[in-house]
Protein backbone atom coordinates (compact mmCIF):
# COMPACT_ATOMS: atom_id res chain seq x y z
CA UNK A 1 0.00 0.00 0.00
CA UNK A 2 2.95 2.36 0.49
CA UNK A 3 3.59 2.29 -3.26
CA UNK A 4 0.04 3.47 -4.02
CA UNK A 5 -1.23 7.04 -4.06
CA UNK A 6 -4.32 8.86 -5.28
CA UNK A 7 -3.80 10.09 -8.83
CA UNK A 8 -7.13 11.76 -9.49
CA UNK A 9 -10.46 12.58 -7.93
CA UNK A 10 -13.44 12.87 -10.24
CA UNK A 11 -16.73 14.57 -9.38
CA UNK A 12 -19.64 14.91 -11.75
CA UNK A 13 -21.21 18.36 -11.44
CA UNK A 14 -22.46 19.28 -7.99
CA UNK A 15 -23.70 15.78 -7.23
CA UNK A 16 -22.39 13.64 -4.44
CA UNK A 17 -21.00 11.05 -6.83
CA UNK A 18 -17.23 11.16 -6.43
CA UNK A 19 -14.65 8.71 -7.73
CA UNK A 20 -11.00 8.37 -6.75
CA UNK A 21 -8.28 6.62 -8.70
CA UNK A 22 -4.86 5.43 -7.57
CA UNK A 23 -1.68 4.35 -9.24
CA UNK A 24 -0.28 0.99 -8.26
CA UNK A 25 3.48 0.72 -8.67
CA UNK A 26 3.16 -3.04 -8.33
CA UNK A 27 1.38 -3.57 -11.64
CA UNK A 28 1.59 -0.07 -13.16
CA UNK A 29 -2.18 0.32 -13.47
CA UNK A 30 -4.53 3.09 -12.48
CA UNK A 31 -7.40 1.60 -10.49
CA UNK A 32 -10.56 2.98 -9.01
CA UNK A 33 -10.60 2.95 -5.21
CA UNK A 34 -13.37 3.13 -2.66
CA UNK A 35 -15.92 1.92 -5.15
CA UNK A 36 -19.33 1.64 -3.58
CA UNK A 37 -21.95 -0.63 -5.03
CA UNK A 38 -24.39 1.59 -6.83
CA UNK A 39 -28.01 0.57 -6.43
CA UNK A 40 -30.46 0.28 -9.30
CA UNK A 41 -32.32 3.33 -7.97
CA UNK A 42 -29.11 5.37 -7.96
CA UNK A 43 -28.31 4.27 -11.52
CA UNK A 44 -31.82 5.20 -12.73
CA UNK A 45 -31.68 8.61 -11.03
CA UNK A 46 -28.24 9.25 -12.50
CA UNK A 47 -29.47 8.27 -15.98
CA UNK A 48 -32.45 10.64 -15.89
CA UNK A 49 -30.34 13.44 -14.43
CA UNK A 50 -27.70 13.11 -17.14
CA UNK A 51 -30.28 12.66 -19.91
CA UNK A 52 -32.60 15.56 -19.06
CA UNK A 53 -30.60 18.07 -17.01
CA UNK A 54 -27.46 19.97 -18.01
CA UNK A 55 -24.09 19.10 -16.54
CA UNK A 56 -23.51 20.81 -13.23
CA UNK A 57 -27.21 21.08 -12.41
CA UNK A 58 -28.41 22.92 -10.30
CA UNK A 59 -25.48 25.39 -10.08
CA UNK A 60 -25.09 25.73 -13.86
CA UNK A 61 -28.64 27.03 -14.52
CA UNK A 62 -31.15 29.48 -13.08
CA UNK A 63 -33.41 28.50 -10.18
CA UNK A 64 -36.48 28.08 -12.38
CA UNK A 65 -34.82 25.70 -14.87
CA UNK A 66 -36.39 22.50 -13.51
CA UNK A 67 -39.88 24.02 -13.69
CA UNK A 68 -39.15 25.21 -17.24
CA UNK A 69 -37.89 21.75 -18.25
CA UNK A 70 -41.00 20.05 -16.86
CA UNK A 71 -43.33 22.40 -18.77
CA UNK A 72 -41.25 22.14 -21.94
CA UNK A 73 -41.41 18.33 -21.77
CA UNK A 74 -45.19 18.47 -21.18
CA UNK A 75 -45.56 20.79 -24.18
CA UNK A 76 -43.56 18.46 -26.43
CA UNK A 77 -45.59 15.45 -25.23
CA UNK A 78 -48.91 17.23 -25.82
CA UNK A 79 -47.73 18.42 -29.23
CA UNK A 80 -46.87 14.85 -30.18
CA UNK A 81 -50.29 13.60 -29.09
CA UNK A 82 -52.02 16.42 -30.98
CA UNK A 83 -50.06 15.56 -34.13
CA UNK A 84 -51.00 11.90 -33.83
CA UNK A 85 -54.70 12.69 -33.37
CA UNK A 86 -54.61 15.15 -36.29
CA UNK A 87 -53.00 12.53 -38.55
CA UNK A 88 -55.63 9.98 -37.54
CA UNK A 89 -58.44 12.45 -38.29
CA UNK A 90 -56.83 13.40 -41.60
CA UNK A 91 -56.51 9.79 -42.71
CA UNK A 92 -60.08 9.13 -41.69
CA UNK A 93 -61.11 12.20 -43.71
CA UNK A 94 -59.26 10.83 -46.73
CA UNK A 95 -61.40 7.75 -46.46
CA UNK A 96 -58.88 5.26 -45.13
CA UNK A 97 -60.89 2.24 -44.09
CA UNK A 98 -64.10 3.44 -45.78
CA UNK A 99 -65.23 1.37 -48.76
CA UNK A 100 -67.41 4.20 -50.14
CA UNK A 101 -64.66 6.83 -50.22
CA UNK A 102 -63.56 8.09 -53.63
CA UNK A 103 -60.26 9.40 -54.90
CA UNK A 104 -61.91 12.77 -55.60
CA UNK A 105 -63.00 13.13 -51.95
CA UNK A 106 -59.47 12.33 -50.75
CA UNK A 107 -57.96 14.81 -53.24
CA UNK A 108 -60.32 17.61 -52.18
CA UNK A 109 -59.58 16.98 -48.52
CA UNK A 110 -55.83 17.04 -49.21
CA UNK A 111 -56.10 20.32 -51.13
CA UNK A 112 -58.17 21.93 -48.36
CA UNK A 113 -55.71 20.82 -45.67
CA UNK A 114 -52.63 21.95 -47.58
CA UNK A 115 -54.25 25.20 -48.69
CA UNK A 116 -55.39 26.04 -45.16
CA UNK A 117 -51.88 25.39 -43.83
CA UNK A 118 -50.30 27.61 -46.49
CA UNK A 119 -52.75 30.47 -45.92
CA UNK A 120 -52.24 30.18 -42.14
CA UNK A 121 -48.45 30.34 -42.55
CA UNK A 122 -48.68 33.42 -44.77
CA UNK A 123 -51.06 35.19 -42.36
CA UNK A 124 -48.86 34.37 -39.36
CA UNK A 125 -45.72 35.65 -41.10
CA UNK A 126 -47.55 38.83 -42.16
CA UNK A 127 -48.92 39.53 -38.67
CA UNK A 128 -45.84 38.54 -36.61
CA UNK A 129 -42.96 38.95 -39.07
CA UNK A 130 -41.39 41.97 -37.36
CA UNK A 131 -41.60 40.29 -33.92
CA UNK A 132 -39.75 37.15 -34.98
CA UNK A 133 -36.33 38.81 -34.81
CA UNK A 134 -36.56 40.61 -31.48
CA UNK A 135 -38.52 37.85 -29.69
CA UNK A 136 -36.94 34.79 -31.29
CA UNK A 137 -37.13 32.65 -28.12
CA UNK A 138 -40.88 33.27 -27.83
CA UNK A 139 -41.62 31.62 -31.19
CA UNK A 140 -40.58 28.03 -31.03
Amino acid sequence: MADEFVVATEKYGSGSLERKYRFSAENGNVERIGRKRETVTTNIKQFFKSAFLPQGYPESVSKDYLEYQIWDTMQAFCSSITGTLATQAMLKGYGVGDEKATALAATMTWILRSGTGMVGSILFAWMQGSNLDCNAKKWR
